[in-house]
């Protein structure tokens, strides 16, 4: 087996792997829903929502992006191969979470009155803020554990604290809000947190060798990480408020209605289809931190990831174009179907996205806070008066072209960056593939307003098979998929004549 398929194979296994670990969270988190709402009512999915709402404002403002910045500082650790560094290092990030984390608590216990007026218009809830600090300690500890696992690759054991951890949530909580109700709200959002940091740590709690490191050095050794930690934090809720602006523009030009079809539309495109980049994601940033100072080895690591996000995307938005309304119907209800026309316009954008966010990572592997902090800004920006000015001019279509122009402008200008700042360019195999991909989508939406059901069916369903068909001819080409079922095979008859 060549590098290059080795390579391949680990992408689309990591993909695979937490690609699944995301779809079980998704389905712990709906069933968790369900029966919570069961038994609380609307009301008390109020007051939940708004406990949570202020717990992760306050969390987003004092966890200084470490869940990113510090997987980036622990994999150049590790790709140095150096065990006193890499010991180091971990020394320094489970300081710096235990240092966030007393910040962002001891931040909701100061500004309790005012998170409890601002949420619910008096004072009831001042308490609770105050009890449901402690979950976010142990929530910022939780992510030391993930980020040390994620920085050393130790996917399986990511994979297994991910899942076990929602797991352990779901079977140890629902029992609280079987029996007391709303009351059970407060203590259900701490012991979640606890049982997830439990859970973490049994997973990180055998590294040995890792020394104490006192606040002062945790500090003066963390500064570049808590640096871009801060950016990147700050590009989070700059993300959130530009939403909340968008947001405040439909309901003010339109109406509440159009808001809940755009957030569904918005769910559909960043969370389910979103989901592949979220798993790709999760060994993507730390194996590119490893490399990132060598050109080479980034063109080849980010080339890779960028072929691959393309051609898994590829058949799902064709799929998506094909069937929207179906789709959304199964996710939501009938009621939900208007909001295809801002699906299958957005869905577009997913393509150039798979490219632009391969890229993206450079910046942040390379700890550009300079370049990182402009672009934050430039983008959120663009996306803001564009959506604004597209939704004025065509409403919920509007704001689906919008996102697909944005992922178009986002991919030009990172491209032009990585290029003349770091001497990025993709391979040329990425462009082939890139633009048969852009051919396939182009013909897919071109088709959808075909009248007669029968050909736009047939026609739609024959370019999904292709699509389909064009992604597997090209993973098996740099993967050798039948090498891999052969070798499968071998391994289970092997298994059977032992036993």
């Amino acid at each position: 087996m060549t590098e290059s398929q080795q390579s391949y194979r680990n992408i689309l296994k990591v993909t695979s792997l937490f690609g699944g670990v995301q779809t079980l969270n998704t389905l712990f988190s709906i069933v968790r829903t369900k029966f919570v709402a069961l038994w609380i009512g609307p009301e008390g999915l109020g007051v939940l929502g708004l406990l949570n709402t202020g717990l992760n404002l306050m969390g987003s403002l004092t966890d200084f992006g470490l869940g990113t910045s510090a997987v980036r500082d622990l994999a150049v650790s590790n790709g140095e191969l150096d065990p006193e560094k890499k010991t180091k290092t971990i020394g320094v990030i489970q300081r710096l979470v235990w240092l966030t984390g007393l910040l962002g608590a001891v931040s909701i216990v100061i500004f309790s009155p005012l998170l409890s007026q601002l949420a619910f218009g008096n004072d009831r809830f001042t308490y609770a803020f105050i009890w449901i600090s402690l979950a976010l300690i142990f929530k910022q500890l939780t992510t030391g554990n993930l980020v040390i696992l994620q920085g050393l690759r130790k996917l399986n054991l990511l994979a297994k604290a991910n899942v076990y951890g929602s797991l352990a949530s779901l079977i140890f909580i629902l029992p609280l809000y079987y029996y007391f109700r709303i009351e059970a709200i407060v203590p259900a959002i701490v012991l979640a947190a606890i049982f997830s940091f439990l859970i973490s740590r049994h997973y990180t709690k055998k590294l040995s060798n890792v020394p104490k490191i006192s606040i002062k050095n945790a500090i003066i050794e963390g500064k570049k990480m808590l640096g871009l930690g801060f950016l990147i934090g700050m590009g989070g809720l700059l993300n959130v408020l530009v939403a909340y602006l968008i947001n405040l523009h439909i309901s003010f030009k339109g109406n509440v209605d159009q808001v809940g079809l755009y957030q569904a539309g918005f769910v559909i495109i960043n969370s389910y289809v979103g989901l592949v980049f979220n798993a790709m994601g999760t060994d993507y940033f730390p194996r590119l931190s490893a490399v990132c100072h060598d050109k080479i080895k980034t063109q080849k690591t980010v080339s890779e990831q960028a072929l691959v996000g393309v051609l898994v995307i590829t058949p799902v938005i064709v799929l998506f174009l094909i069937a929207s309304p179906l789709i959304i119907q199964l996710l939501y209800a009938a009621a939900f179907i208007p909001v295809a026309t801002y699906v299958k316009w957005a869905i577009m954008g997913m393509l150039f996205k798979a490219a632009s966010w391969a890229m993206g990572y450079v910046i942040i592997a390379r700890a550009d806070s300079k370049v990182f902090g402009k672009t934050m800004i430039l983008f959120n920006v663009f996306l803001l008066l564009l959506s604004i000015l597209s939704y004025n001019l065509d409403g919920l279509r509007g704001l689906g072209i919008a996102f697909f122009i944005y992922y178009i402008v986002h991919f030009l200008i990172v491209g032009i960056i990585c290029h003349f700042r770091y001497g990025f360019r993709f391979s040329e195999g990425f462009y082939f593939v890139f633009l048969i991909s852009i051919g396939f989508c182009l013909l897919s939406f071109a088709t959808i307003n075909i009248e007669k059901d029968f050909w736009r069916y047939g026609i739609s369903g024959l370019l999904f098979a292709v699509s389909l068909g064009f992604t597997i001819y090209q993973l098996d080409k740099k993967i050798n998929i039948k090498a891999i079922i052969f070798e499968k095979l071998n391994k289970n008859n092997y298994d059977e004549s032992i036993h």
